[in-house]
């Protein structure tokens, strides 16, 4: 099997290896999966995802009181990913706690 040197968006994983193409309106992108654990994408994704550590790390130093800011430049990413982060996290927790009030 090749795998590509780059990481997988959700887990960091070096295991990737190329999955088809992806049309978008302007082009033909390349897809890949993660062999670990099968997430698929591209490359060519909007902003930096972060990997499950990274998002690990976020929380850790949000309640270490770093601003969000701070975040960013210390982890390498955009801020903009650090706010999905946050807003991701918000609704599960908002889900969490409809579903269980049902």
């Amino acid at each position: 099997m090749l795998y590509f040197h780059m990481q997988c968006i959700k887990c960091g994983s070096n295991k990737i290896v190329k999955n088809g193409f992806k049309k978008l309106k302007t082009a033909k992108v390349q897809k890949y999966k993660c062999q670990d654990c099968n997430k698929y994408f591209t490359g060519a994704e909007k902003f930096h995802h972060l990997t499950e550590n990274q998002k690990r790390q976020v929380f850790m130093l949000l309640d270490q009181g770093y601003k969000k800011h701070h975040i960013a430049k210390e982890l390498g990413v955009y801020l903009r990913a650090i706010q999905y982060c946050i807003e991701m996290e918000n609704k599960k927790e908002e889900d969490y706690s409809s579903s269980s009030n049902v």
